[in-house]
């Protein structure tokens, strides 16, 4: 048996010896299992081997005899196997989901278990009485409201659903509520207890370029017109009833950039500020795949993305009467395309690498804003509802592919994992991002030797300090949590993740390894993970999962050396 705890230090040699012991019980962990021991008889079905898995770690997993306190919530299949994604519930009538809980069993096609993720709840349910009456759905969507102070419209469905949450060493019954709204702006979470009617946590999920503005203060200050909630609800739910009509497929070109103007004329000294005559040689013409074609016109709606308004400010997706767009820079349709191409061209690419059908990764197409954030000098992926915006501040975000890449690099993480969040996984998120947009300019003719290291080589310079992945100085402290964008000695927790990776793509590739054995091995490492995870512990599964894809032992020796490196390993 093969195990690795969070915040426990097993050098990884260790971990390949660790026959025979037993799942650690700690609390706030995330236990994960490699190649353990087979029972000595072949179940008949995947099912009878997971609950005769299950069964033989039920106390070191929390689980009751019957295994009743948990739920198969999806399957997931990649290259490896088939991925049983099983969450904790309560005995709740109906039973109610545990938040930021998950056990999730990889089998092989052999019918074998290769892997156990598990992140089990941190405390026991008690129940408890209290002289309020239960929190009713749209006495929870008034109190968020309220608390939002809410001046603006919604941007996209409210959503609401119960859910235990650990609050201070307790499962408390909550009504989990998204709001997205224009003002003040963003894609709102609160949880509220169902028997206090308090707010117990409140969130902005955006998963944004760098950090964002705290708008709290701003909140807690205003003191002008809201909006009336139900005739908010009312008018959105109105909104687009006409039902789409479908169109033709249709192949269109456009002038890009690839990656991006300073990369492709190798000059340092481009800035947005020079002449319009200093691009010219920058713009490439590039195929558009698969447009959507109505008899008429043109739009960029295809089978992996669409264009299309849905934040402020209100900027309508261009159209082609010929299927060719012809922009340039600071022109919104020439920003569509761009959006529209690197997308595009990224999902094929992935799809090249094998991870296409019940395989596929962000199957179907994504909902893009090419002029969105409010105005704001960001961009963000919403997880909640899988749609990307870019800010057209300073330099606008998407004449950068590295911007476009790194955005949707979130999409893809949250199609492999839904429950992508917690522990260190905000940095992993950010630093894979960086990863996904590097390694692309890597493969272009004009990026392998330009700034090779730096991220974000267009929309950086002159507006913000942008990111590395060369940061080989940088080491993990395995008593703290890496978030996203956090400030660490010499760099930040973006770059301590990012920084492996592209280091040991980048040694792979300079002693004869393919780029794409390499890409589909990390995007491969990502099926079978739950929440919670720490830097350590994703470390761990990339070295593992090299040793099950690849005979040749380099691709886990050179992710472990560069793992080591930082402490990570």
């Amino acid at each position: 048996m093969r195990i690795q705890l969070r915040r426990r230090y097993f050098p990884l040699f260790l971990v390949s010896c660790l026959i025979g012991s037993s799942i650690g019980a700690l609390e706030g962990r995330v236990l994960i299992e490699y190649d353990p021991p087979q029972p000595t008889t072949i179940e008949k079905s995947a099912k009878q081997t997971i609950q005769t898995y299950l069964r033989t770690h039920q106390a070191e997993l929390s689980l009751s005899a019957d295994l009743s306190n948990i739920r198969l919530d999806s399957k997931q299949t990649s290259l490896l196997g088939d991925h049983y994604r099983f969450i904790y519930i309560s005995n709740d009538q109906p039973a109610i989901e545990i938040a930021d809980s998950a056990l999730i069993v990889s089998v092989h096609p052999n019918g074998s278990v290769y892997r156990l993720f598990a992140s089990p709840p941190e405390a026991k349910l008690v129940t408890t009485f209290h002289k309020m009456s239960p929190l009713t759905e749209q006495q929870a969507y008034d109190i968020a409201w309220k608390a939002l102070k809410v001046h603006g419209s919604l941007l996209e469905a409210p959503q609401s659903s119960l859910e235990y949450l650990l609050v201070d060493g307790k499962l408390r019954k909550t009504y989990k509520v998204t709001l997205a709204v224009s003002a003040p702006f963003g894609y709102w979470k609160f949880w509220i207890d169902v028997y206090t009617h308090q707010i117990v946590k409140r969130e902005e999920a955006r998963l944004t370029r760098h950090p964002k503005q705290d708008l709290v203060p701003q909140i807690r200050i205003y003191s002008g017109q809201t909006t009336n909630r139900q005739r908010a609800f009312f008018e959105y739910s109105h909104r687009n009833l006409i039902a789409p009509e479908k169109q033709a497929r249709a192949d269109g070109t456009a002038l890009v950039f690839d990656p991006d103007p300073r990369t492709a004329l190798q000059d340092p000294t481009l800035t947005k500020d020079s002449p319009k005559e200093a691009f010219l040689h920058a713009y490439v013409e590039r195929p558009l795949r698969d447009l959507s074609f109505d008899g008429t016109l043109y739009s960029l709606k295809g089978p992996w993305i669409q264009i299309v308004d849905f934040e402020p400010p209100n900027t309508p997706p261009s159209v082609s009467a010929d299927g060719n767009w012809r922009h340039e820079r600071d022109n919104n349709g020439f920003h569509d395309v761009m959006t529209y191409f690197h997308i595009d061209q990224s999902q094929r690419y992935i799809q090249s690498l094998g991870f296409t059908g019940a395989k596929a990764i962000q199957a179907g197409p994504i909902e893009v804003d090419s002029d969105g954030v409010n105005g704001e000098d960001n961009s963000h992926y919403v997880p909640g509802s899988n749609r990307i915006s870019f800010g057209h501040g300073c330099v606008p975000d998407n004449e950068d592919a590295d911007v476009i890449l790194h955005e949707y690099a979130h999409a893809l993480q949250q199609s492999m994992d839904p429950q992508w969040g917690g522990g260190d996984m905000g940095a992993m998120g950010e630093g894979f991002g960086d990863y996904w947009a590097v390694v692309y300019s890597l493969s272009t003719e004009k990026g392998r030797d330009f700034e090779r290291f730096q991220v974000f080589n267009w929309d950086g310079p002159g507006c913000w300090p942008g990111r590395r992945v060369d940061k080989t100085e940088l080491r993990y402290d395995a008593s703290r949590h890496y978030y996203a964008h956090s400030p660490i000695e010499g760099g930040s927790s973006d770059e301590l993740w990012s920084t492996p990776l592209v280091q040991s793509f980048v040694e792979l590739q300079e002693t004869g390894h393919q780029a794409d054995d390499i890409n589909r091995l990390v995007l491969e490492a990502h099926f079978g993970l739950g929440p919670n995870a720490s830097m350590r512990d994703l470390a761990g599964v990339i070295v593992h999962t090299a040793r099950k894809m690849y005979r040749d032992p380099t691709f886990a020796e050179v992710f472990q050396k560069h793992f080591v490196l930082h402490g990570i390993l």
